[in-house]
């Protein structure tokens, strides 16, 4: 399977802790939650049949939004249905996909792991598993290259303190924090689980080892500047054409 049944039961611990929130009067391309009230809620959400909306994470941190509009889209599941469209946007700082309802309540989904994809704002958003030497964790991925080979971008929000740096011969410093987006690839083969994505042509040379005279040759003449996002595109989507013409 995909996403393996022990490794859903380990993520059992993490999915437990979300719910639901509600913004009180923000509406479609509201601001960020700020210092919102976070108000529990045991209530499903109606339009909802396998995927449920509740409790969210609570956080310190500024919200920051990959857009802060909301967009139409809709949920497939993982065996194959789609729920009735909503409005989705995503939240970086919490790694949340927020929805919105006909009355301007916002909820999160409790289940990520039950969605094969999440679909909005001409995105998709795919909710893995990342078993490595820090443990077994998960997150949402925007799925740049869809498949044999999946080329994926995951988003997280970084803080730090604009403070006076006497070490490196002074400077003002607000005393603010400073939030910055950092950006992190990831692929996978065949839905065999997320790994992260070094950009070298000796790496992907072991990934695609299938098809490894190809992509040398590829990389050879093609040059594509694997630093880049249309570089790992290239490569990805060649690799994937590949395999379609076998």
């Amino acid at each position: 399977m995909k996403k393996e049944i022990i490794l859903l039961a380990v993520m059992f611990s993490y999915v437990s802790l979300w719910g639901q929130v509600t913004i009180g009067g923000q509406g479609f391309g509201g601001g960020s939650f700020g210092n919102s009230s976070y108000v529990k809620s045991t209530e499903r959400n109606s339009g909802m049949t396998s995927i449920s909306f509740e409790q969210s994470k609570e956080t310190k941190l500024k919200n920051i939004y990959l857009s802060e509009v909301f967009f139409k889209g809709n949920i497939e599941t993982e065996n194959g249905d789609k729920e009735k469209s909503a409005y989705f946007r995503y939240n970086i700082t919490t790694d949340q996909i927020e929805q919105m309802s006909g009355n301007k309540q916002i909820s999160i989904i409790d289940k990520p792991l039950q969605a094969k994809k999440i679909s909005f704002g001409g995105k998709e958003f795919l909710y893995e598993l990342i078993v490595d030497k820090k443990g077994i964790y998960a997150g949402y991925f925007d799925l740049i290259v869809d498949g044999d080979a999946q080329l994926l971008l995951r988003r997280y929000g970084k803080s730090r303190t604009d403070n006076y740096l006497s070490r490196y011969g002074g400077g003002g410093g607000t005393g603010k924090e400073i939030y910055t987006v950092q950006k992190s690839w990831y692929y996978q083969i065949n839905g065999k689980g997320v790994k992260k994505l070094k950009s070298n042509k000796k790496t992907l040379l072991k990934i695609f080892a299938d098809k490894k005279d190809s992509i040398r040759e590829f990389l050879k003449k093609q040059k594509p500047n694997l630093k880049t996002k249309e570089g790992k595109k290239t490569i990805f989507e060649y690799y994937n054409s590949l395999k379609q013409n076998n």
